[in-house]
């Protein structure tokens, strides 16, 4: 198969992933987890097995065009997001700032400053977060 960008090869990998993961074709599905990190900004400088630990133990969100992620004023969850394939944009209050995410970029990050869980449990949102195209993120509990 042919592709013209690397977030094509990223979004057919992922795909694959999930058909053989849920399909219980391993040796398939780990075979597409080499290809998804040979082509990922973060998860290629990372070690395989890192790697492969991730993607079996964290969940791939799948999102279509203009839903959202997370949203403004709501409680942050403890996830942190990495963009697997797709784009992204922040809005505050209806208007859209800061560049479009795509490929790499991670989200939710602030969950990880959170010394205790009582400050986790206070932290909201500062933005809302909107798929602009069809996305998925690895989701990291």
């Amino acid at each position: 198969m042919k592709f013209t960008h690397d977030f094509e090869k990223l979004k057919y990998f992922v795909k694959l992933y999930q058909t053989y993961a849920l399909a219980g074709k391993i040796m398939n599905a780990e075979q597409c987890i080499s290809k998804i990190k040979a082509n990922h900004p973060i998860l290629s400088r990372l070690t395989n097995a890192s790697v492969n630990y991730l993607i079996k133990n964290c969940q791939i969100l799948f999102k279509m065009e203009k839903e959202q992620a997370y949203k403004f004023g709501k409680k942050v969850d403890k996830a942190v997001y990495i963009l697997l394939y797709g784009k992204t944009k922040l809005k505050l209050m209806k208007k859209t700032f800061g560049p479009k995410m795509g490929i790499g970029y991670v989200m939710n990050e602030e969950s990880l400053f959170a010394r205790y869980k009582h400050e986790l449990d206070r932290m909201t949102s500062l933005e809302t977060l909107v798929t602009t195209e069809e996305t998925a993120f690895l989701r990291i509990d």
